[in-house]
């Protein structure tokens, strides 16, 4: 080696150290923060959706337990009407229909069960508004129990039924008369 060889005298390249992922970059931690909120509010519609249904769910249970329980007419129409009205109370607050008897109380389950449909004034419901003042009324069991659950799968949450039931109802029923 010549020491008067300035190639001798170069030494090799450094290469840098590779660059770490920590800490991370003001960007990542903007992405990091929207992803924890967006899944809070994600978390939080979940449960709120859940509590809506939860209702429905019970009822649909309890009529589901009516079928096996040995009930004369009687105390069959009495049952269903009790879980028929905690559902309507609970899924349209502004009518307040707990208070709803006879021909009223059919025509209410009517309005909020489907359009057109006369199944409780005419069909199997009818013995809801008429049986509930009888001793031992006739009725079909199977049919009015299959009603009462149609009409409890299609009820609504408290917020979209009772925007629906404003401009549905009449001005008696939301109490300007």
């Amino acid at each position: 080696m010549n020491p008067n060889d300035p190639l001798t005298q170069l030494k090799d390249i450094h290469v840098p150290a590779p660059v770490s992922w920590w800490p991370l970059a003001p960007g990542w931690w903007a992405v990091i923060a929207v992803s924890i909120i967006l899944l809070g509010l994600l978390a939080y519609w979940l449960r709120k959706r859940q509590n809506a249904r939860r209702y429905r769910v019970q009822a649909a249970t309890e009529l589901k337990t009516l079928s096996s329980a040995q009930l004369n007419n009687s105390q069959f129409v009495e049952q269903i009407n009790a879980i028929l009205k905690r559902v309507a109370i609970q899924s349209d607050k502004r009518r307040n229909p707990g208070h709803l008897t006879g021909r009223a109380w059919l025509e209410y389950l009517d309005q909020t069960f489907s359009k057109n449909a006369d199944e409780f004034r005419e069909g199997a419901g009818q013995a809801l508004g008429e049986a509930a003042y009888q001793a031992n009324p006739e009725l079909e069991q199977p049919a009015l129990l299959s009603l009462a659950l149609r009409w409890v799968k299609q009820q609504k949450s408290a917020a979209n039924s009772s925007r629906n039931s404003v401009k549905d109802s009449t001005p008696q029923e939301r109490g300007n008369v």
